[in-house]
């Protein structure tokens, strides 16, 4: 009876191994992008204005990159549950 279930362990085992594998490389392929989408933020996020020293009005132009990062981010949700034919409902934010 050990035999049996210790071959059953080993035939799973080999059964598995191409599935993991595979998910090891989706899982470096998503990590390398987000690396990639990462560092384009980064150099973006370093040209605007309120990283200068010079800027009059760093505040305002902050809000207005959060509020088009914010509405990026709520257009792409909305197309990632459209194809996954999910209802989202939209917050609005009320200042």
């Amino acid at each position: 009876m050990w035999n049996n279930t210790k071959k059953a362990a080993i035939a799973t085992k080999q059964q598995v191994a191409p599935l993991q594998a595979n998910e090891v490389a989706n899982i470096r392929k998503r990590a390398a992008a987000f690396d990639v989408r990462q560092h384009e933020h980064r150099e973006e996020f370093r040209k605007i204005q309120p990283m200068l020293y010079a800027c009059s009005n760093p505040y305002e132009l902050i809000d207005a990159v959060n509020c088009s990062d914010l509405s990026r981010r709520r257009s792409s949700k909305l197309v990632a549950a459209a194809k996954l034919k999910i209802f989202v409902s939209c917050v609005h934010r009320v200042s």
